[in-house]
């Protein structure tokens, strides 16, 4: 069990395996170096994002040096934010250095977190104006892509690329949005 609950190996499970980026998050100043070191004993990985944004941990300490180092081992850095971020701390958080931004995770609520849909149009309101301030950072749009529309909704607020995680709970589903998706660009 992880410090949320989650049953996961944590960093020390994480395979070697060509192309992956890697997505994990810490919760005290020396758990960074604990992870980055175990991680660069793994040379096929070739990215990391940085999960600022579960709801139920106060991720802390993220630095430009901490972004700097994860890009001079790893090539580039993501970092996925909460769905209550401020504009302010997105564009601190692009000029620290990250190269995406991944727009959204859940948002915590009495019943555990909402995801999906009820985020929508939250997250496209944050994509458009990240995008009008430092129209340069790539962006992961997602919350809620059930279908081509709304890919296509994230695409026209600017994101660049799409996290289809909700509708791989129905991989039929997700393989026909992005072979609708490739079809018409």
């Amino acid at each position: 069990m992880n410090n949320v609950g989650l049953r996961n190996g944590g960093i020390y499970s994480v395979p070697n395996i060509r192309n992956t980026i890697i997505s994990f998050s810490a919760l005290e100043e020396k758990d960074w170096h604990v992870a980055l070191q175990e991680l660069k004993l793994k040379d096929k990985i070739s990215g990391i994002e940085i999960n600022i944004s579960c709801p139920n941990a106060k991720v802390k300490n993220i630095s430009s040096k901490l972004l700097e180092e994860i890009k001079q081992s790893f090539g580039f850095v993501i970092l996925k934010v909460p769905h209550h971020i401020s504009l302010c701390n997105l564009i601190n958080l692009v000029d620290m250095g990250a190269d995406f931004i991944h727009i959204s995770n859940t948002a915590p609520s009495s019943e555990g977190a909402v995801s999906g849909t009820p985020l929508l149009h939250k997250n496209l309101n944050t994509i458009s104006l990240i995008k009008t301030f430092r129209p340069a950072v790539k962006v992961i749009g997602g919350g809620g892509i059930y279908s081509l529309e709304c890919l296509k909704k994230y695409e026209s607020a600017g994101a660049d690329h799409f996290s289809l995680s909700t509708a791989l709970i129905n991989p039929i589903n997700a393989r026909k949005i992005v072979r609708q998706y490739y079809e018409e660009n």
